[in-house]
């Protein structure tokens, strides 16, 4: 890490990042995007972070650090306490800072979303965010209505 010529605590190679079933809470994801944004990361592709009992307020932090890891392919965030709260910072992340531009598959399944996180998915979607994404996974999480399933199945987006 040090001796390659990177800065100490920057891990310019890492594309893959699995955190899954750590605790890692809102705490550990307010660190984690800490990181992400001061560009330590730059290369990450894969980021597992499930079951880590991370809420609103840890994706609301990995949201707004989202721009400084513009190569992220695939974010893992089921079986978490995320609501529309934290499924909308993200949804204003891509549409307003143009993050997750490459962003292909998001797992948010068995978490605690509703209609109006999928309908600022679905809305961000619409208007041009997101453009790689093609696997938005939401099973599990409070009765969707059908016209939020639509709004983001109408952008090619499986759900």
């Amino acid at each position: 890490m040090c001796g390659d010529g990177g800065e100490a605590g920057s891990l310019p190679s890492l594309k893959l990042l699995n955190l899954s079933s750590n605790r890692v809470g809102d705490f550990g994801a307010k660190a984690l995007a800490n990181a992400m944004a001061s560009g330590a990361m730059p290369s990450l592709g894969l980021l597992y972070l499930g079951s880590n009992r991370i809420g609103d307020a840890g994706l609301c932090a990995l949201a707004s650090a989202s721009a400084s890891a513009s190569g992220l392919e695939q974010l893992y965030l089921e079986h978490n306490q995320i609501g529309c709260t934290g499924v909308t910072a993200l949804a204003d992340a891509a549409t307003k800072l143009g993050a997750f531009e490459r962003l292909e598959h998001l797992a948010l399944d068995h978490n605690n979303i509703g209609d109006n996180g999928v309908r600022a998915l679905g809305t961000a979607a619409c208007e041009g965010a997101l453009p790689a994404c093609r696997v938005i996974s939401l099973n599990g999480n409070p009765l969707l209505s059908e016209e939020a399933q639509e709004k983001l199945r109408g952008r090619g987006v499986r759900t």
